[in-house]
């Protein structure tokens, strides 16, 4: 009877730990797996010898982003800070391929806070939450120069096109041709890599409109695209290096946990680019 009863015993000890195991692994939230590491993304080659390039304005153009939390809305933008070339095939736009770089250092961070009533009120701009920001993102004062600089690049690289229609550009007519399409590439922030896909509205410009040489581009996100910011490491710190206590799963009511990001940029065919006049 003494061995049944210490037989039973380690079946039930046994029992528990098994069923604890998978709790101790997983109850606290599963962690989100990091994107893998990189420092830089390469240019794709264009797809066709004739490709035209269009070249990133960089004083017009304009990034945003909302992370929407129950608590908290914060809004961010970086204005003037985005530099790049885009390879377009006028005759196939699913061809196209490109790199967009934005210089974060220059992010700028809006919050609007929810009241008693849960209603929100007006926007301002809070000095101490963007110091937070800029150590989140290692990009502080007190980063090391070379890891600022790493960090302070954020990239996508056009790698696929789908168009809605007739991908050839040529084949339609107007001063203004506005295509819709879904960009699919790799996205860089904090020195770390994932892939994303982006739905773009572009208008190209035409100086006459029967002509075949667009004198430009207005590019669009029809959708933001959703950036998970525990995918790319970017997390609460409290000083370059130093995590802090509270995790992003502890400050969700008022910071959420993704990014969704829009652009709205304006690219010109470059000087003595393919289906361009030759610079003067």
């Amino acid at each position: 009877m003494s061995g049944t009863m210490t037989r039973l015993r380690s079946v039930l000890a046994t029992g528990v730990v098994a069923l604890a195991l998978p709790c101790m692994a997983g109850c606290e939230g599963e962690k989100e797996p990091l994107a893998p590491a990189a420092t830089s993304l390469e240019t794709a080659k264009p797809a066709a010898p004739s490709a035209s390039r269009l070249t990133v304005d960089t004083p017009q153009s304009k990034v945003d982003f909302l992370m929407d939390a129950p608590k908290e809305k914060i809004r961010g933008r970086v204005t003037g800070a985005t530099s790049g070339e885009i390879s377009v095939d006028l005759t196939d736009l699913t061809r196209t391929t490109g790199l967009i770089t934005v210089d974060i250092g220059k992010i700028e961070l809006f919050q609007t806070v929810a009241k008693d009533d849960g209603t929100f009120g007006e926007e301002s701009k809070s000095d101490k939450q963007n110091e937070h920001a800029r150590t989140w993102l290692e990009i502080s004062p007190d980063t090391p120069a070379e890891a600022r600089a790493k960090n302070e690049k954020a990239q996508f690289a056009i790698r696929k096109v789908e168009v809605e229609g007739d991908p050839n550009l040529l084949a339609r007519s107007g001063a203004e041709r506005t295509v819709t399409l879904k960009a699919t590439g790799e996205f860089l922030l904090h020195q770390r890599k994932s892939e994303k896909t982006t739905e773009l509205s572009v208008t190209f410009r035409f100086p006459d409109g029967s002509g075949d040489r667009p004198v430009s581009a207005v590019i669009k996100t029809v959708k933001p695209f959703a950036i998970g910011l525990a995918e790319h490491d970017v997390q609460p710190r409290e000083a370059f290096g130093k995590l802090a206590q509270k995790t992003l799963d502890v400050l969700a009511p008022k910071v959420n946990k993704e990014a969704l990001v829009s652009l709205d940029l304006t690219a010109t065919l470059a000087p003595g680019a393919s289906g361009s006049p030759a610079a003067p």
